[in-house]
């Protein structure tokens, strides 16, 4: 089974996501999915790949959750910036 997901933004979003999944292992221990992330600008693409739907909705939940983790800490930090301008 395979999958596509593309992730646009603004380059700055785009490199720190990046950053962010380079470091990631991108081969499960259970062999039974991986994914590899490429990035083109102001887009990232995974592709994934997996032996059964169970995995392959594990791994696009994993990847969702970083993403939702790193869009957290993004408004938290902005909202940090505006509390200490005033």
């Amino acid at each position: 089974m395979k999958r596509t997901i593309a992730v646009t933004d603004n380059i700055e979003n785009i490199n720190n996501i990046w950053e962010l999944f380079v470091s990631e292992e991108k081969k499960f221990s259970n062999n039974r999915a991986s994914y590899k992330v490429t990035k083109n600008n102001d887009k990232l693409i995974f592709e994934i790949e997996a032996k059964d739907v169970i995995a392959l909705k594990a791994v696009t939940a994993s990847i969702q959750k970083n993403l939702a983790i790193y869009n957290k800490i993004k408004s938290l930090k902005n909202e940090q910036r505006k509390t200490t301008k005033h």
